[in-house]
């Protein structure tokens, strides 16, 4: 797949407008801490990881963390987490910048195994938002897009492809994950 290509899905994230991804309440996935802690043991690090973070680097983004690792020791998970690009939450902003870290992290484990989970977290000093697909649908949604040829085709690929994702939301004052209730309307500069 060409770069071009892969960037499709961040071009066309726009045409997701105010969709709402839904709210998963799954604990399996975790949540680092705003400030990476070390760790006694750190697992060896995928080389591809400096790649994903210079590429979300060369996009602007400030980079926090980016690893694979295992969700509950049994399937793969690639997560990234940067800091949040926009002051305010807005569905538009949130779903781009998870396009840009999926985009980036599918320029290098696009070959991963389908079921391997791509995470983007996007932080602000107390709050963070993650959302979380598997490969195996970011690829169905890039082939669905490569493949439509009309403004509504590509709406039925986002279509099938919104339910895939899972949102959770996390408070790293409290260190615990919230409702997307008590995560409406707060503070995010402080």
């Amino acid at each position: 797949m060409t770069r071009n290509r892969s960037w499709l899905v961040v071009a066309l994230v726009s045409l997701m407008g105010a969709a709402f991804l839904p709210v998963a309440a799954y604990a399996q996935f975790p949540m680092p801490s705003a400030k990476p802690q070390p760790q006694a043991t750190p697992a060896p690090a995928d080389p591809r990881a400096d790649q994903v973070k210079a590429a979300l680097e060369k996009q602007g983004f400030k980079v926090f963390a980016v690893s694979l690792g295992l969700v509950e020791g049994k399937e793969p998970q690639w997560l990234a987490q940067t800091a949040a690009r926009y002051a305010q939450p807005n569905w538009r902003d949130v779903n781009a910048q998870a396009f840009a870290i999926w985009g980036a992290l599918y320029e290098v484990a696009a070959k991963d195994p389908p079921p391997t989970w791509f995470s983007g977290i996007q932080v602000w000093a107390k709050y963070g938002i993650a959302i979380h697909v598997r490969l195996e649908h970011l690829t169905a949604l890039v082939n669905d897009l490569s493949a439509a040829k009309t403004d509504a085709e590509k709406q039925t690929a986002f279509d099938k492809f919104v339910p895939k994702t899972l949102v959770k939301f996390y408070d790293y004052e409290r260190r615990e994950f919230i409702d997307y209730k008590d995560f409406l309307n707060k503070n995010f500069a402080s």
